[in-house]
């Protein structure tokens, strides 16, 4: 939902895959092969293309007619970094749970209440992020768009209460013309960077320093955020190191903050594929 895309050729196959006992075959599957990749901020080099996870009937959740998947993304400035996707009975759907909001849209919006920063409510008015009939309002998260995008008016408050802190009174400019606010640190002052939190219904979800500040250049930092005039995101950079469960079933999305390759064992011996 961000300026992220994959070009290249669609085919319509069918796969094998083995589930440990024997091999399950699914016929009719739609899948590409992306030979032209570009995601915000980069030019695609070393990302082979996306893989989809909404509710169109042609991405992979929908055509495996999966009910609950779960995913965990490494640091993202860490080259040897690990990651899973796991789909089925291997999803972990496990942590702090919020419900998914009733859409006729194939994402998966959610019900963004507040806004804090080191505790303190932010002035946001009630309402900025409720869905409407169309995509030009409500909160959704999104694996295949890189930086959240916050409604222009929420955003503008964001960073005001940011810039009377003490940390980021002396700002730069973005030497790469991405974000509005970026300053001159070191990792070590940045750890003790405020807390910025997004309060869903029903659970409270802390962005670490690292999801929340990217290094652009030598000592500077920028707040990986971009504004919006329409519909607000939660995009991959600040779902590093969560595992991010969907129970589509029950119309929930669980949250559970660790390294991804604590649970790659586990996944990789607990993995199964669905007979459909």
């Amino acid at each position: 939902m961000d300026i992220s895309m994959s070009k290249g050729v669609l085919s319509e196959e069918t796969l094998q895959f083995a589930n440990g006992i024997e091999n399950v075959t699914m016929n009719n599957i739609f899948f590409g092969c992306g030979h032209n990749n570009s995601f915000h901020n980069s030019n695609g080099e070393g990302i082979p293309g996306l893989i989809g996870l909404t509710t169109k009937p042609e991405s992979l959740v929908s055509q495996l007619h999966y009910k609950k998947f779960a995913y965990c993304l490494g640091d993202f400035d860490d080259i040897d970094a690990r990651g899973y996707a796991a789909f089925g009975d291997a999803a972990q759907i496990t942590g702090g749970t919020t419900p998914l909001a009733d859409s006729d849209l194939p994402y998966y919006f959610l019900n963004l209440e507040a806004i804090s920063v080191e505790n303190t409510i932010l002035p946001i008015p009630k309402g900025t992020f409720t869905k409407t009939k169309d995509i030009s309002s409500g909160f959704v998260i999104d694996s295949g768009s890189t930086y959240p995008i916050i409604r222009r008016s929420a955003f503008n408050i964001l960073q005001d209460n940011l810039r009377q802190r003490h940390l980021y009174q002396n700002t730069v400019a973005d030497p790469n013309d991405s974000f509005d606010l970026c300053f001159k640190s070191d990792v070590y002052d940045l750890k003790s960077a405020p807390v910025i939190t997004l309060h869903f219904t029903g659970l409270s979800l802390q962005l670490p320093f690292q999801n929340t500040w990217e290094k652009v250049n030598e000592n500077i930092y920028c707040l990986s955020m971009l504004p919006s005039d329409g519909v607000s995101l939660l995009g991959n950079f600040q779902q590093q190191n969560y595992n991010v469960g969907h129970d589509l079933e029950n119309r929930l999305v669980s949250f559970v903050l660790m390294y991804c390759s604590d649970w790659l064992l586990f996944l990789y011996s607990a993995f199964s594929v669905q007979e459909i």
